[in-house]
């Protein structure tokens, strides 16, 4: 017997989005490219998705941007610098943080206000500067109300607005950037890649092994065959 993930079968592979990384930074390049005179390229992507930090990192230099994070993912950015010399970091040139104050609280209690003042010596970018010159970031942003509050301030018709994560997210209720939308008329651009293997992939999987029986882990149906 095998036990196979199979997130990407049925009906719901698609919200899964594009089939690799590499797909994802090239979204991001041309919608960045499309987005140049003066839009903020507003990403939403998790704080913990490294890859998709460094697609956002890897499109805004391909684009004369710099690349916007907050303090948090700049501190996991920080943590895992030894991994690879590829990982961004708050200390290079084209990358800027954006300091919200419930995180600036969060780093005092943490004790990490040295840290903190460290990353504003390097990198802090002002809201009053999005605000000014938007088409010269690219925003890797969180999709709460604090987020829509800047980008706000940023103005409606100078953001670009990017969902970045699994697309059963955006629909459910509460989303702050999905309301923010919707509210401004503004169209969302779903650029994400959910890392679960796809059909091709599981089929050669599965005919190299050969097991007798086969059973599909976290499907949306029954199946005991690959889909096509």
């Amino acid at each position: 017997w095998l036990l196979c993930e199979g997130t990407t079968l049925g009906s719901s592979g698609d919200s899964h989005g594009m089939r690799s990384e590499a797909q994802v930074e090239e979204e991001l390049v041309r919608l960045a490219a499309e987005a140049a005179s003066g839009k903020l390229l507003a990403v939403a992507a998790s704080g913990q998705n490294v890859d998709r930090l460094v697609s956002c990192y890897r499109a805004a230099k391909r684009t004369g941007r710099q690349l916007v994070i907050d303090p948090y993912q700049a501190f996991v950015l920080m943590k895992l610098a030894g991994l690879s010399p590829n990982i961004p970091q708050f200390t290079w040139r084209q990358v800027r943080v954006s300091f919200a104050p419930n995180q600036v609280r969060r780093l005092e209690a943490a004790g990490l206000m040295e840290l903190a003042h460290e990353m504003a010596v390097h990198a802090r970018v002002s809201s009053d500067q999005l605000a000014a010159e938007p088409g010269r970031y690219l925003f890797c942003m969180r999709g709460g109300h604090g987020t829509t509050k800047l980008l706000d301030k940023v103005g409606p018709a100078r953001v670009a607005p990017v969902w970045s994560m699994w697309r059963g997210y955006w629909e459910r209720e509460g989303n702050a950037l999905r309301e923010w939308c919707e509210l401004n008329s503004l169209d969302v651009s779903f650029v994400h890649s959910g890392g679960h293997a796809w059909p091709g992939d599981l089929r050669r999987l599965t005919d190299a092994i050969g097991a007798a029986e086969t059973v599909w882990v976290h499907t949306d149906a029954e199946t005991s065959q690959l889909a096509d």
